[in-house]
């Protein structure tokens, strides 16, 4: 049995964002929907003090590696889908482990 672990790394820009509570409303929303939709971890890793950036880290396990890909750059358009808007994604990438 091979266990894989991916990583999705997303940055964000958040342009319209004009407070910390700006940006934590629209992170609690993007983060409760990919956890309902995808039952995938989720949490910022970065840029917690700053009004319009962030880094969202989404972690997922699985056993097959072309299926943890499909499932990260799925949640990767999903994400880009609930932000349109009001956010941009800068910079996107995978790893595993």
């Amino acid at each position: 049995m091979s266990v894989q672990i991916g990583l999705l790394t997303l940055q964000l820009h958040l342009p319209f964002s004009q407070s910390l509570k700006d940006k934590r409303k629209l992170l609690n929303r993007v983060k409760s929907r990919v956890q309902n939709q995808y039952n995938a971890s989720i949490a910022e890793v970065d840029y917690q003090d700053k009004w319009q950036l962030t880094t969202l880290a989404v972690a997922m396990v699985g056993n097959n590696h072309i299926l943890l890909e499909k499932s990260l750059n799925d949640i990767g358009v999903f994400i880009d889908s609930i932000i349109i808007g009001q956010a941009e994604i800068t910079a996107q990438a995978i790893t595993y482990y």
